[in-house]
């Protein structure tokens, strides 16, 4: 971590210091001179005391990282390691990025790779908040 790193959940931000044991994280990082740096820690889960109700997942955070298997133009459909293939929704708050340029979802073609987190709809669908484009599958270093 760095005085640039940013750590939060939805729009709260916190500090190191508050980081709790316990939490649930997702952390990107960055190579700085041969050391991973965390420049964005997302809390996805505070503990058992994260949620009123144990049963309720709509706050629940899942990824989806794979190939584009289709494009509706607001629906992804990625083929997945983990979870075999996933529905990847997309909605007006939806960020997609392709090497550091915003893009649309329409924009985004089969046969590219994704890693894409949001909110967990069920266990093979989730609402899309960030994607970051990969690349393409067929096509090294696109």
């Amino acid at each position: 971590m760095n005085d640039d790193t940013v750590i939060r959940k939805g729009s709260t931000t916190f500090t190191f210091e508050e980081l709790e044991v316990d939490w649930r994280v997702h952390v990107k990082v960055f190579d700085l001179e041969g050391v991973l740096t965390a420049r964005e820690v997302m809390v996805q889960n505070m503990g058992q005391d994260d949620d009123d109700d144990e049963d309720d997942d709509s706050d629940a955070t899942m990824t989806a990282n794979g190939t584009v298997l289709s494009n509706d133009g607001g629906t992804l459909v990625v083929r997945t390691s983990v979870h075999g293939e996933v529905t990847v929704q997309t909605d007006d708050s939806t960020m997609i990025r392709r090497q550091g340029e915003i893009i649309s979802v329409e924009e985004i073609q089969v046969d590219w790779e994704i890693n894409s987190m949001g909110a967990r709809v069920d266990d093979t669908t989730l609402l899309a908040r960030r994607i970051e484009v990969r690349g393409n599958s067929n096509r090294p270093n696109q």
